[in-house]
Parts: C-alpha cells; structure tokens; sequence
C-alpha cells in the first residue's frame, strides 16, 4: 500500500476502538506468545545442538517482541493485560524430558499454526496498526516455518507429506454421493484430504508427546491425570 495513503488511514483511525474480531485475535494471541516464550526459554536451557539453538532463539526473540507489543497496544486501549503464562508455571532445572530434533519440529509446528492463524484474522481486522502488526507477523511465520524445515532438513528428519500418483486423466464428479455424509459409497481420498489427515496426525503426535512429557513431572495427581487423558484424546 501506498505509505501516504496508509498514513491516512492510521490518522483517521487513531480514535476507533478495536472491533470484536481484532480485540479477540489479539488476546488470544497474547495468550499463546506467552506460552511459547515458556516453552521456548525452557528449550534454550536444555538445547544442545548449535544450529538447532539459533533457530530456538529467532522464536523466542519472535514470540517475546510479541507479547512486548501486545501488551503496549493493551495499555494505550486501556484494556486489561491479559493473565497470561510466566515465570511461575516454568519448572526450571529439571533434566530435559525432549531431544534437540524434537524442539524444532515444535518451532516448526508452531509457524505452521501461526501463518494459518495470522492470515485468518487478517480477513477480520480494519484497523490498519492492527493489521500491519498481523501482516508482520505472518512474514516472521513464513521465515520462521522455512528456517526450520531447513534446519530439519538438515537432520535427515522432516516429514514428506504422502505421495501420490499423478492423474492421468481429468475427471468429473457425477454424483452427489461423492459428498454426501450420509452415502455408503466411499471414494478414495482425495489430494486435500489426505493433507488434511496429515496435519491432524501431525498435531495430534505433537500435542501427545508434549502431554506424556509433562505428565512426568505434573506436581499433582489431578494435573498428572488431566494430561493423561490428553494422551489418550490424541491416540485415539
């Protein structure tokens, strides 16, 4: 956009609130940069491998400018900071429960989550130092999400999505069937469901190996439970 027009807009919309979309973006982004500044300063305590370190650091650096920002533009609304993770739900000095390749596929799995995230609210936000904050911060994902699938890359450990043959010719659906929830006739996957359950498989073994890690040193019987059921959720 051109930068007269856009200071214009920013001069016109110095007094508006934020909308409803914009207002519940923001907070649950702040929410979520804080957990990743626990996650990731943990990481860097423990990391080991030199390459795979930087890469923790970029993140960390990434999730903490964040939350910085976050809770600037709160003050200036005068909106309440959200109670979001700190120091206090850190346990520190603990041996490490991950390997290094493990870190940085959660790098990798967090800029994944975040570009699907940040370019969902975009459609949402009309503010434009709103937008040029969510518009920032889909550029740090996408260098973030390509950093990190190097530097796996490098470890001989990123995942290919599934491969398939190419078509041979072009096809037509002809029959409503074809999506319909309710019909006995199953059709073999296509391309985009595949992917779909890719990613859903990817989430869920993320998400089950964080679960069975912390149920080792949960400091209560009930959270110790909560997080198993999470791994059960996951397998299941």
């Amino acid at each position: 956009m051109n930068e007269n027009i856009k200071s214009e807009m920013q001069k016109h919309q110095q007094n508006q609130r934020l909308n409803a979309a914009e207002l519940g973006y923001l907070w649950a982004q702040y929410l979520g940069d804080t957990l990743y500044v626990c996650v990731l300063g943990y990481f860097l305590s423990v990391v080991k491998d030199a390459e795979i370190k930087e890469l923790l650091k970029k993140a960390h650096q990434i999730s903490q400018t964040h939350v910085d920002e976050l809770t600037e533009l709160f003050s200036s609304e005068k909106i309440p900071i959200p109670v979001g993770f700190g120091e206090q739900d850190v346990n520190k000095g603990v041996p490490a429960l991950f390997d290094d390749i493990f870190m940085a596929i959660y790098v990798n799995e967090m800029a994944i989550g975040g570009m699907k995230k940040y370019a969902r609210a975009l459609s949402a936000v009309r503010r434009q130092d709103i937008y040029d904050h969510l518009s920032r911060c889909v550029k740090e994902s996408d260098s973030l999400l390509e950093d990190s699938n190097h530097v796996i890359l490098r470890k001989s450990m990123l995942m290919r999505p599934p491969v398939i043959p190419y078509p041979v010719k072009v096809n037509f659906v002809d029959h409503k069937t074809f999506i319909s929830p309710f019909s006995s006739q199953m059709h073999p996957l296509t391309s985009l469901e595949i992917t779909a359950i890719q990613e859903i498989v990817n989430t869920n073994v993320l998400g089950k190996t964080l679960m069975l890690a912390f149920s080792q040193v949960a400091t209560t019987q009930k959270l110790r439970s909560y997080f198993f059921d999470g791994v059960k959720l996951a397998s299941k």
